[in-house]
């Protein structure tokens, strides 16, 4: 007997929101999401005007994965754009 095998495409739905840096590094920034320190990597892409923008103590928008509700399902996706 043959079992057919459906595949369904499964989607990410990403979603963002604005987050403290705490600290900035060279490659990245330590923020703040719900009192806990997450690092979030900065994308080859971003030009150096781009990475002198993010500072201590700004809010910047990142996107993520997850529930804001728990911390630990979230997961910050590679920062890309820095306004």
């Amino acid at each position: 007997m043959d079992e057919e095998i459906i595949s369904k495409e499964i989607t990410t739905e990403f979603k963002s929101t604005e987050f403290k840096v705490l600290k900035k590094e060279d490659t990245a920034a330590i923020l703040n999401v719900l009192g806990w320190r997450m690092r979030v990597y900065f994308d080859e892409t971003l030009t150096e005007e781009q990475k002198q923008k993010v500072m201590n103590g700004k809010y910047i928008t990142v996107e993520y994965v997850g529930s804001l509700e728990d911390v630990f399902s979230i997961e910050l996706q590679h920062l890309t754009d820095i306004k």
